[in-house]
């Protein structure tokens, strides 16, 4: 073979579609995925806070920064690397699969020796029995890192949707019903671990990777070091996410943080399953496309747009009626966990852009500076959990919102349009129609809501339908708007019929 020559299995792993009808075909399919994913993970929280007691969540969500800080740790970045680069090799891939499954193996077996330190320092003793279960998990989420990574390369919008669905419904099956039987904690951890099981045995076979022995491979350092950079990223943003879990159950107690963690899995969780999945069809369209700036900005802003329209006006009704929904879904009970919701609520009408800007990072190759922000936000981040810790699980989250609205989203905006083709004056435009729109919504469901002598299911469904009709309503005053959402139907008909063709094509030559 000579030195130009590449293997079949390599030429099948660079050559990509990333026409904009592949775009709009991935994300049409990711949204109805995500749409379900966002009302499962609703409803799954609603049935398991009516089975379950907060301090049960209490307990979890006390070994859920250690697992995510190993989920970070073994992953190393290198399934982004593996998303972002032009052009890899099987051997590379190979090589990027072996050290992931390492380094989560060593984790594993690093958190099940530490959990008795755990239930020491929390002063719970059942979170040791938990660390060790939830350690396995991050076994079977490694072995899952290279195959997942493979099917976001190749743009397998609709295999990786249909994994997500199986898997998340099969763990939702398995802990309302283990909740409904045992009525324990444990409910939660055989949820997650059959979620993990089957997606992780879900994607090596749509996949169909076959790791080869570890060898040399060109390109492996430069690979690492994008992926350290990412890596280093998600260290610090984990910080950021778990530092306030960990301060208000060492300060607090059990029944307090699992009031924060309902109203954070309630609100901020599912705006993350949003952007999360979506990063799976723009990091690689946009990596692709970074030398073709018009059509990389549009993208971009689509996107954006999609998410902003998804999420801020089920969000403003949150806010505006945060006592209301937690007495109507979750029960007298968790009332208290409200104010922690409004809150959230605030930081999420914005976070949910700010979010995004990560894809400009890793789609233009500047790890360094995605580091960089990392470090900054998380400073920002725990120093504002701090200030608030000494008022409870509302004053952290009271805390959160200001300093992610006032300090870290200017600096994020400011840093993601350094470079590239994404600036300032772009966000800011971006974003100006849709807080019209959420201001004018905001008004109409606080006249509606002062109408009704009472709220329960009914009116909360109403009051949702407002604020997405309001908010779609101004939305069609700006005519860039308009002119997004007719793109982006046009993209998704093109694809469609493009679908079409080739399937009537297929069937003429099988007759």
């Amino acid at each position: 073979m000579s030195k130009n020559d590449t293997p079949p299995e390599d030429d099948e792993l660079n050559n990509i579609n990333t026409t904009a009808a592949g775009l709009a075909s991935g994300a049409a399919i990711t949204g109805v995925a995500q749409g379900f994913r966002v009302v499962l993970g609703f409803v799954q929280g609603i049935v398991l806070a009516r089975l379950l007691l907060p301090a049960d969540f209490g307990l979890v969500a006390m070994v859920a920064p250690a697992v995510a800080f190993a989920a970070m740790v073994k992953e190393l970045g290198l399934n982004q690397a593996t998303v972002q680069r032009d052009q890899i090799s099987q051997q590379i891939v190979s090589n990027l699969f072996w050290l992931s499954v390492s380094m989560s193996i060593l984790l594993a077996v690093i958190m099940a020796a530490c959990a008795p330190l755990l239930a020491d320092f929390y002063g719970e003793p059942e979170v040791q029995a938990l660390a060790v279960a939830y350690a396995a998990t991050i076994v079977v989420w490694g072995l899952q890192s290279q195959p997942a990574a493979l099917l976001a390369r190749k743009l397998a919008f609709k295999t990786i949707a249909i994994i997500e669905v199986v898997s998340l419904l099969a763990g939702f099956i398995v802990a309302v019903a283990t909740a409904y039987l045992t009525r324990s904690y444990w409910a939660l951890f055989y949820g997650t671990i059959v979620t993990a099981a089957v997606s992780t045995l879900a994607s090596w076979m749509a996949s169909k990777f076959k790791p080869m022995k570890i060898g040399s491979a060109e390109g492996m350092r430069e690979m690492i070091g994008f992926g350290s950079s990412i890596a280093g990223f998600d260290l610090l943003n984990f910080a950021s996410r778990n530092a306030d879990n960990i301060l208000i159950a060492r300060f607090h107690d059990a029944v307090e943080l699992g009031l924060y963690d309902r109203a954070y899995k309630l609100l901020l969780f599912p705006l993350q399953k949003i952007t999360y999945p979506l990063s799976r069809v723009m990091v690689p369209f946009l990596s692709r496309n970074v030398n073709q700036p018009e059509r990389y900005k549009r993208a971009y802003f689509v996107a954006v747009t999609i998410i902003l329209v998804a999420a801020q006006p089920g969000v403003l009704v949150g806010i505006l009626f945060a006592d209301e929904i937690f007495l109507v879904l979750l029960g007298k009970e968790w009332v208290p966990a409200a104010p922690v919701f409004m809150w959230l609520g605030i930081a999420g009408l914005v976070q949910v852009m700010t979010s995004t800007m990560g894809w400009l990072f890793v789609s233009q190759g500047r790890g360094k500076h995605y580091l960089m922000v990392g470090a900054v936000t998380a400073v920002i981040s725990i120093t504002s959990f701090v200030v608030g810790l000494p008022q409870g699980a509302v004053g952290v989250a009271a805390a959160y919102a200001i300093g992610d609205l006032v300090f870290k989203t200017p600096y994020v905006w400011f840093m993601a349009s350094r470079n590239g083709t994404v600036r300032f004056g772009d966000f800011v435009r971006l974003l100006m129609p849709h807080l019209l729109a959420l201001a004018v919504a905001a008004a109409a469901l606080y006249f509606t809501g002062q109408s009704f002598q009472q709220i329960g299911f009914l009116q909360i469904g109403l009051l949702l339908a407002l604020s997405y009709g309001i908010y779609l309503a101004v939305l069609t005053l700006f005519k860039e708007k308009v002119s997004m959402a007719r793109e982006l139907l046009e993209m998704v008909w093109n694809s469609i019929q493009s679908k079409r063709q080739v399937r009537a094509a297929q069937k003429g030559m099988q007759e």
